[in-house]
């Protein structure tokens, strides 16, 4: 590029030529925000943390019954057979074995009090 005498421009011999393509705007990218870089931790939100809190210690309670639970139905099956019943009826507890997947249902029947 050529420069004129009396200025540190080119002329417009030697100009860019103009082929559609345009630099980096300014006004297109945002100088002022930063993304979030990959590995950074998000701001706390106090809010959102209590609620994960809550629902983990919910989460974990319900673990541990449901554990008992499948310890007592084995219990309860295991009763089943040493005393040799398929089915029990009596006082509105009903308990049976399905026997297709080894399991017991067990029906409780509350009295309605009038």
């Amino acid at each position: 590029m050529t420069k004129t005498k009396g200025n540190h421009l080119p002329d417009k011999r030697n100009a860019p030529k103009r082929n559609g393509k345009r630099g980096i705007s300014l006004a297109d990218s945002d100088l002022g925000k930063t993304s979030r870089l990959p590995g950074m931790e998000d701001a706390a939100i106090e809010e959102l943390e209590d609620c994960a809190r809550n629902y983990a210690k919910l989460r974990d309670r319900r673990i541990v019954l449901l554990n008992e639970e499948v310890d007592m139905k084995e219990d309860l099956l295991a009763l089943m057979k040493r005393n040799n019943k398929e089915k029990y009826i009596h006082d509105g507890i009903e308990i049976s074995i399905t026997h297709e997947k080894e399991k017991v249902k067990v029906i409780i029947k509350e009295d309605e009090e009038e």
